[in-house]
């Protein structure tokens, strides 16, 4: 790094920068979701919340299958196959997905139960002549509460 000073000159020393740690080879640092990870998923949810609200099967269908083309591309991601790859060549360190699943799973677990509710309640408790209106806020309400659970699950 270029300098005008001399060095000596300065009252204290130049503290050289730490070297950055590759997140996909520490083990105890967790890969986060990006941000077209989060944007996907929350918008399969989405989809999926407004047809099950609506009450139509195909557009349900849908947005299950976007949900899983989303998990399947996530999987493929370099940074995840690489990360794989190194928990398989050093097996003898604790990685830190193995030890702490549980949070993230009951997170994810609730927010999929208040999912279901809120299209479940809109389906049922909404008037029929309201179906689209009550479609459009179930999937606001569950992009919302998807978009909370991915980011207390990234933090």
């Amino acid at each position: 790094m270029y300098s005008p000073y001399d060095d000596a000159t300065q009252t204290m020393r130049r503290v050289s920068t730490p070297s950055v740690v590759d997140p996909v080879k520490d083990p105890n640092r967790r890969l986060k979701f990006e941000a077209w990870e989060r944007g996907a998923i929350v918008l399969a949810t989405a989809v999926l919340a407004f047809g099950g609200a609506a009450g139509n099967t195909i557009v349900a269908i849908v947005g299950a299958l976007g949900l899983l083309l989303t998990i399947v591309a996530m999987s493929y991601m370099p940074d995840r196959r690489a990360r794989k790859a190194e928990k398989n060549r050093h097996p003898e360190y604790e990685w830190v997905e193995d030890k702490g699943r549980g949070a993230a799973g009951v997170v994810l677990g609730i927010a999929w139960a208040l999912v279901l509710a809120v299209a479940g309640a809109v389906l049922f408790l909404a008037p029929g002549d309201y179906a689209m209106t009550g479609g459009v806020l179930a999937a606001g309400v569950s992009a919302v509460i998807m978009m909370i659970a991915l980011l207390v699950v990234d933090k």
